[in-house]
């Protein structure tokens, strides 16, 4: 869209042809008005011949799915390996799990000469795996906060109900390094550029993440067999249904995981399962949210809720509530908009209707 300011500024806009391009017209919007172009520069782009495709985790290995998209043979290198794939060929390449942490960050990075890095990375939560907690009040449930602040799990009697981790990642970037700083009331942790604040009262968490730097948090995993799921205004699952996907939509459209924030009817991320509920709304509208069950990103059968952003207010409450309960809960906490001026009054508008109902208007 253009931006109607008188300020010189940069479009950038991409688009496919058919064949070979001969010619570019311009149509800069649709109202009368004056324009200029400083200039126009045109790329050529290719997508990547390296696609990973797929991630699978099992014992004590990650195995990641290299595909060659391209008809001839590519050589790329990950770590010291070197690779030779042929064209529309693939390979599945292994990464070791160390299980030290309860929250292990495994990355896969294929570089190829000519082209950029194709990097994946996932998380792998390991529930026998403990560390030095930080136990917190929720209710009937406990949080239970790594003293590092990598990771926190919610518990019920001993129960694993939901993980909620990284509780703060930079983008392609390791777990940042974080020092606890506070553990009175709040949970304060700090690093390089980064701070986490993490508090509970009732039967919700409350986190704060202030960064110089894009990232991720917190990643709610909730665990257990999916009764309802809410991404407000986008999905609304029932039982077993999984999000995004074409039983609705099937264009490509049907692919919410990472949708425009404007498309998000109010902040609030909801997902029902047989363990428990965890709802999490958020204060700035113009976070990114991530939303997928079962959970594609991190290759697992939970269910996956975060936010992208630089500063981020995050509310997550747990409890067995029906969604429905939930969106009154955000609703109570934020309130709604006003409503607009009437366009008429009472009588005017039974006039209208009669109206319609004696003839075309």
């Amino acid at each position: 869209p253009l931006r109607h300011d008188g300020q010189w500024r940069e479009y950038d806009v991409r688009f496919s042809v058919a064949g070979r391009l001969t010619h570019l017209r311009i149509d800069p919007g649709t109202a009368p008005g004056e324009f200029e172009i400083d200039w126009i520069r045109l790329d050529h782009e290719e997508l990547h011949p390296l696609t990973i495709e797929d991630i699978n985790v099992s014992g004590n290995r990650v195995w990641f799915s290299v595909r060659n998209n391209d008809s001839t043979s590519v050589e790329f290198m990950e770590s010291n390996r070197r690779y030779n794939l042929d064209g529309h060929g693939s390979l599945q390449i292994d990464q070791p799990l160390s299980k030290n942490q309860p929250l292990e960050a495994i990355s896969l990075e294929l570089k190829t000469e000519g082209w950029p890095t194709v990097r994946r990375r996932i998380f792998v939560h390991h529930p026998s795996v403990e560390t030095d907690w930080i136990d917190r009040p929720l209710g009937e449930y406990t949080l239970r906060v790594a003293s590092d602040g990598s990771v926190a799990r919610v518990e019920r009697q001993g129960e694993l109900i939901s993980v909620i981790g990284p509780l703060v990642n930079e983008e392609d970037a390791a777990l940042p390094h974080l020092k606890l700083a506070s553990r009175e009331t709040a949970l304060r942790f700090q690093g390089d550029g980064i701070s986490l604040v993490v508090s509970t009262a009732g039967n919700e968490v409350s986190i704060s993440v202030a960064s110089q730097r894009p990232c991720t948090g917190p990643v709610v995993r909730h665990s257990g067999s999916l009764e309802q799921g809410l991404l407000a205004g986008l999905e609304y699952l029932g039982r077993g249904e999984r999000s995004s996907s074409t039983l609705d939509v099937e264009t490509d459209e049907h692919l919410r995981f990472a949708p425009d924030p404007l498309d998000v009817t109010m902040p609030l991320m909801t997902y029902v399962t047989d363990r428990a509920t965890v709802a999490m709304t958020w204060d700035d509208t113009n976070l990114q949210p991530l939303f997928a069950t079962p959970n594609f990103f991190d290759s697992a059968n939970d269910h996956y809720m975060a936010l992208k952003g630089t500063n981020i207010d995050v509310t997550i409450r747990v409890d067995r509530a029906p969604v429905e309960e939930t969106i009154a809960w955000a609703v109570k906490r934020r309130g709604l908009p006003p409503l607009p001026d009437s366009p008429r009054s009472v009588e005017q508008q039974w006039d209208l209707c009669m109206q319609a109902l004696n003839g075309p208007l």
